[in-house]
């Protein structure tokens, strides 16, 4: 009796193999987590805001503050009872009471669909000058638009001193601010135009520091360049408002030295 090659017995298994599905199947992937994912995301853009916090002389001293996501099913302001004056619509509270930074889960998922890591960092560095302004005896905004125009000024301080924290389009740097509220509370937030210029005088990209005298002014739309004001308001299609904000946002405007540093915008001398 002859007797079947090697060659031959291993193409005979191969086909018994394929004929029968006994093949091995590949493994499967493993399910995404998108609770994970997002925790991921906040630890990494609130590592890079904690070595600004860190590196800036006026929040050095301070404690940084503990960040919790608030998952879906309740708002960060129903977290923090004790917050007076605090919208239902934001993504970011400063609790004073927990000493807490709050941040709605449900919100930054979409923020960093739209803008990756960009528009969550945005959110912390926001809560971050609410953190700063809370921790201040005297030199804060009045209540309402003014005061959430000095947090998101301030937070354009710490963004453009983060290292590794950039958007991911250029015409996305003013995004996150000016779609940040889009109920009827926005007017009690500042308007689209006012909170991006209040970001890019936190960049050093307009001559305004982030005093409660200038932030009490921009609230009211009186700035020095109203121009620039009515123009960083409007969506970043627009390709021409897009060059102009690239070019503002790559050089320092006078007279304050860049890049900023907390301290200097808070008590700037001239408003």
């Amino acid at each position: 009796m002859s007797q079947t090659s090697t060659p031959g017995l291993l193409m005979a298994s191969l086909l018994l193999a394929a004929s029968t599905g006994a093949a091995l199947a590949p493994a499967a992937a493993a399910a995404p987590n998108p609770a994970a994912d997002l925790e991921t995301a906040v630890q990494a853009a609130s590592r890079s805001l904690q070595q600004a916090w860190k590196g800036d002389p006026a929040t050095a001293p301070l404690s940084w503050p503990r960040l919790r996501l608030v998952s879906a099913g309740g708002t960060v302001a129903a977290g923090c009872p004790g917050a007076r004056g605090a919208s239902a619509d934001t993504s970011a509270l400063y609790c004073p009471d927990s000493g807490e930074l709050l941040l709605d889960a449900k919100s930054l998922r979409g923020e960093r669909e739209r803008y990756g890591t960009w528009g969550i960092a945005y959110w912390i560095a926001t809560g971050l000058g609410q953190a700063f302004l809370a921790r201040q005896s005297s030199g804060t905004a009045s209540p309402g638009a003014a005061a959430n125009l000095q947090a998101v000024c301030l937070a354009g301080v710490l963004l453009d001193s983060s290292p590794g924290l950039k958007p991911s389009l250029p015409a996305h740097k003013l995004s996150p601010a000016r779609t940040a509220y889009a109920s009827p509370d926005a007017a009690l937030q500042g308007t689209r135009s006012q909170r991006a210029y209040a970001l890019l005088s936190g960049f050093g990209a307009t001559a305004s520091p982030c005093t409660a005298a200038a932030m009490n002014g921009l609230a009211a739309d009186r700035v020095s360049d109203p121009k620039l004001l009515s123009e960083v308001g409007v969506d970043p299609g627009n390709r021409a408002l897009t060059s102009v904000s690239d070019a503002l946002t790559a050089t320092c405007r006078k007279p304050l030295r860049c890049p900023r540093r907390v301290g200097e915008v808070f008590a700037a001398s001239r408003p």
